[in-house]
């Protein structure tokens, strides 16, 4: 008999969590330049970073560059079933060999500044005018710096410490939990990179909890429910999760509130309830129930139309094809997933301000099966103002990121207050701290 190797179903049950304490998160650790060079040595240095997904990089000479604090990397896939890491730099006189930032096709690497030449695996092939290097060239050690490179979930990762631990080791329980999503079959149709003013701990702070959903985002209170939101944390604080109950109103939602938002009363199905419905195919009008008994209907609807056109759910429960499953990956990754596209968010240290960040966003689609994958979308590059085709929940989300950290610097704010409902904010700090202060440090 041969049995089918297939992911187990994502875990939804409880986990117990380290003591993490309870004190306040200073200030200073998203504002000081030390505490940001200390981050960079100690962390940034040393963990498995995202650097972007395999399906930008198909063919042989393919390659991509991505930039994280002052470095710059280039992936390259070298061969059908193997992808390399190379620093963005000549080891002549240091120049850049790509953009910082790009894709590109190229069957060899070739220097701006003195056309020194390079094959896709990094070996120097060829320097112009070789005669007047007189005491030769150390072929050996003129090659380009590598750095430790390995693939999961249709995305590149790599580790600039050569002795870090292996990649599934660091991501602990994250790859149990999302291979039943099969992300490696779902591709970008939305990609920004976008600087924010704020440091980059903030931009993972703000995803990281939905207490402030009432008060910044009144208008998802008729389509989540704030208050009913498990939260996770894993492997020591290192990663956590949030199940966002979504596709009914939140507990606040009254008739009173539901007047305000224009509906009849608090049990109409609401906009998104309905627009949902018509999604998968179906007249929101024969649903008969109340808007907080959708949920299960819901589900059934997404599987169905899931089957119709080719999307096998079966892996996924009925709760992560209503839901959202919110993980975070240490330290610098969110994943939104639902049951046929997520969110990626991806904020990243400026290479010398601590008060501004890069945030990467990228939308992810599943196509189906037998489908053509839809075209690689240009990247937009700008600030995070006036960007009207986001949804206004991450507009309210930018705004607010540079007000708090404003705030950050005042005099008359003593550090950060955390409820139960923000834990994974203080986990992610327990984390840093293990690379910062750790018993190996």
């Amino acid at each position: 008999m041969v049995l089918e190797n297939r992911p187990a179903p994502t875990p939804t049950g409880r986990t117990d969590e380290p003591d993490m304490g309870t004190g306040l998160i200073a200030t200073e650790r998203y504002t000081s330049p030390e505490f940001a060079q200390l981050e960079w040595e100690r962390m940034w240095t040393k963990v498995w970073l995202n650097a972007g997904p395999l399906s930008d990089i198909p063919e042989v000479g393919d390659h991509f560059v991505h930039a994280i604090g002052r470095e710059s990397f280039i992936f390259m896939r070298t061969a059908p079933d193997e992808v390399k890491g190379f620093y963005n730099v000549c080891p002549h006189r240091g120049s850049r060999l790509r953009p910082s930032t790009g894709l590109g096709h190229a069957e060899q690497l070739q220097c701006p500044f003195h056309l020194w030449t390079f094959d896709i695996g990094g070996r120097l092939t060829d320097v112009p005018d070789r005669q007047h290097f007189v005491n030769g060239i150390p072929e050996e050690k003129q090659c380009l710096s590598g750095v430790r490179v390995e693939t999961w979930a249709g995305w590149v990762w790599f580790n600039m410490d050569p002795g870090a631990e292996p990649l599934h080791e660091f991501l602990g329980v994250i790859p149990s939990h999302l291979d039943a999503y099969q992300l490696e079959n779902y591709h970008v149709v939305d990609d920004y990179v976008l600087e924010w003013e704020c440091n980059w701990k903030f931009a993972v702070d703000q995803f990281a909890e939905i207490y402030h959903l009432p008060a910044l985002h009144p208008q998802l209170l008729e389509y989540f429910d704030h208050l009913a939101t498990p939260l996770d944390v894993y492997d020591g604080g290192k990663h956590s999760r949030q199940l966002i109950r979504m596709g009914t109103p939140d507990p606040s939602w009254t008739d009173d509130l539901a007047r305000r938002f224009g509906y009849d009363n608090g049990d109409e199905l609401t906009r998104q309830q309905r627009q949902n419905l018509q999604q998968c195919g179906i007249d929101p009008d024969t649903f008969t129930g109340k808007a907080r008994e959708l949920p299960p209907f819901l589900a059934r609807a997404r599987r169905d139309w899931g089957e119709r056109v080719g999307m096998d759910f079966s892996l996924l429960g009925d709760e992560q094809l209503v839901d959202n499953f919110h993980y975070m990956i240490f330290p610098n990754l969110t994943l939104n997933l639902t049951y046929g596209s997520f969110l990626f968010f991806r904020p990243r240290p400026h290479p010398t301000n601590p008060n501004k960040s890069y945030w990467d966003y990228q939308v992810y689609a599943r196509t189906p099966e037998g489908a053509p994958p839809p075209r690689r979308p240009a990247t937009v590059h700008g600030t995070a103002r006036n960007h009207p085709e986001l949804f206004e929940a991450l507009e309210q989300d930018m705004a607010q990121a540079q007000i708090v950290q404003e705030s950050y610097h005042s005099r008359g704010f003593s550090g950060i207050l955390l409820n139960s409902e923000e834990r994974r904010i203080r986990a992610m700090h327990h984390a840093l701290d293990q690379y910062l202060y750790g018993p190996d440090r």
